[in-house]
């Protein structure tokens, strides 16, 4: 439901402009294909409530109050025709959307990063290493740091005796 200046013909022939809510395809541009939307809030000054109708209430239209939906991707291709939706191409749009366009890397440029995160791992934790004495991924449930320059004795547990059994 919009509010607008609306021309009426019959057929050719023009015959009156009239301001009055008609209910009008949203994306008359873009015909039989999927929209994804968002909602969009909008501040209440902005001009755009006056010409979005949010409900109708016995022949009295409300203008919409907190926002609108509006598009972020049509799924057509590169010359207007209509793409399937896919859950791959729903997680692309969504994954540059909030992290922006993926990089388009080479092998020799992926390897390089690759290698770089290594180095830059192993810098980490030899650090820590020479810090603290041990790494931080040593952080297992009832672990104890053993220094392997002293002697240790393994705890043995004495023998269980079960019932019946000599």
């Amino acid at each position: 439901m919009r509010r607008g200046k609306f021309a009426d013909f019959y057929g050719k022939i023009f015959l009156r402009e009239v301001e009055e809510v008609r209910e009008v395809p949203k994306y008359w541009m873009n015909p039989d294909r999927w929209v994804l939307e968002r909602l969009t809030y909008l501040p209440p000054e902005a001009a755009i409530h006056k010409e979005i109708v949010a409900a109708r209430d016995f022949d009295i239209y409300r203008p919409t109050r907190n926002g609108s939906y509006e598009p972020i991707y049509f799924f057509q291709d590169g010359q207007g025709e209509p793409l399937p939706v896919t859950e791959w191409s729903l997680e692309a749009v969504m994954y540059s959307l909030e992290f922006g366009e993926r990089p388009h890397l080479s092998d020799s440029d992926m390897r390089e990063e690759y290698h770089a995160e290594i180095a830059r791992d192993a810098a980490y934790f030899e650090g820590e290493i020479e810090d603290q004495g041990r790494s931080p991924l040593f952080a297992f449930e009832n672990s104890v740091f053993v220094d392997s320059k002293k002697s240790y004795v393994e705890r043995v547990e004495p023998d269980v005796i079960l019932p019946g059994k000599k």
